[in-house]
């Protein structure tokens, strides 16, 4: 009997666990989207509960900021999982808010930093493009060192001299 009651409580958590996963998807999606676009995310009015329309009623409110306003798109292109997430869960459990998007925004950065930083130890060589401000700070001392330009050099992480480009 237990047993049967621990079982039902955990179904029940997987079940919300998944929805949970689904609806946080969609709104990455949309921080990612805005991202994409350098878009600002917030607007005059950015707290408290977000007011979703009917199906097929206008969208548009200009003072809730962009992300409100693309969910407030994507539920009115009839996105259920997030209309459902947003109509029934607390105020402080919708990822919405302020906090939650800065957190959401910095676990995003640190995967994008994350898969940079993969690709640059998983290259043999990579590219070397001086800033103009650091060209002539370091140019004469490049020069100086290697007898080459600064511009177009390959540096290999397994040797520490520059290597020209071919």
């Amino acid at each position: 009997m237990a047993g049967d009651v621990t079982q039902q409580l955990n179904t029940t958590a997987a079940k919300q666990r998944e929805k949970n996963r689904q609806a946080l998807h969609r709104i990455i999606l949309a921080l990612e989207f805005l991202g994409r676009l350098g878009l600002p995310l917030r607007g005059h009015r950015d707290s408290g509960t977000l007011l979703l329309p009917p199906t097929g009623t206008s969208v548009i409110d200009y003072t809730q900021g962009n992300l409100r306003a693309t969910l407030r798109l994507m539920t009115a292109c009839d996105d259920k999982v997030l209309r459902e997430h947003l109509l029934t869960t607390g105020l402080r459990t919708t990822y919405i808010s302020p906090q939650a998007q800065n957190e959401l925004i910095t676990a995003m950065g640190t995967v994008i930093q994350n898969s940079i930083l993969d690709e640059v130890k998983q290259a043999r060589f990579f590219p070397f493009w001086p800033t103009r401000q650091q060209m002539s700070l370091e140019k004469s001392s490049l020069q100086y060192a290697y007898g080459i330009s600064a511009m177009g050099l390959f540096v290999s992480d397994s040797s520490a001299s520059p290597r020209r480009q071919i």
